[in-house]
């Protein structure tokens, strides 16, 4: 895992795609982000056969235990209540980001810990985070969201009507930007997006 800012800033955790190759590629964004007064973690999901794409899908335990551990740094209290408990009634305080298939991660766990997460941004996501069965009883989520992608991702293309109508109607608070020109990649142009719709970074958790 990559650990950038300093501790009791307003949390941010990054989830990478698929690709082993590319597990850091948050890494420009994220320093980016420290720069500007956040938290950032950007764990390594390849790193375990229980977290990597494909495997059994612990991804929830390892995002659970990067959440206690920003609480912990902070000395705020982390209990199983505040997992579950509507966003709206609650202090949820972290802000997810995922790309491909960590933006299916990243869709799911919101989806299934309302009172955690506090923003999020997708880039180009890729599975079924934003099947009805997620998200049943939990949704849609008031939260403000931010999707990103290339127009020129083939990847991401071939669903992205169908994929931004699922994420409109699941998200009501969702911003949507595009990039001429990127691929299925996390580029540097998606920053000034982020950074606008994190706002200001002075609130600690």
């Amino acid at each position: 895992m990559r650990e950038y800012g300093t501790v009791g800033c307003a949390a941010v955790i990054m989830i990478h795609g698929a690709n082993p190759g590319m597990v850091w590629e948050w890494d420009e964004i994220a320093r980016d982000l420290a720069r500007g007064g956040r938290r950032v973690f950007i764990p390594n999901m390849h790193s375990d056969p229980q977290t990597k794409p494909g495997g059994k899908s612990r991804v929830f335990d390892v995002l659970d235990l990067l959440v206690k551990q920003l609480h912990n740094e902070t000395g705020r209290p982390d209990t199983k209540e505040q997992y579950t408990k509507k966003a709206q009634d609650s202090t949820a305080d972290v802000t997810i980001m995922g790309k491909s298939w960590g933006g299916d991660q990243a869709l799911r766990y919101t989806a299934h810990r309302p009172g955690i997460v506090d923003k999020l941004v997708l880039v180009a996501p890729v599975g079924k985070g934003d099947a009805p069965s997620e998200w049943r009883g939990r949704g849609p989520a008031t939260i403000p969201a931010l999707l990103l992608f290339a127009k020129d991702d083939m990847t991401f293309s071939g669903a992205r009507d169908v994929k931004q109508r699922k994420l409109a109607g699941l998200l009501p608070n969702l911003q949507v930007h595009s990039i001429e020109k990127g691929g299925h990649r996390i580029r540097p142009e998606f920053s000034p997006f982020i950074i606008s719709f994190l706002g200001s970074s002075k609130r600690t958790l």
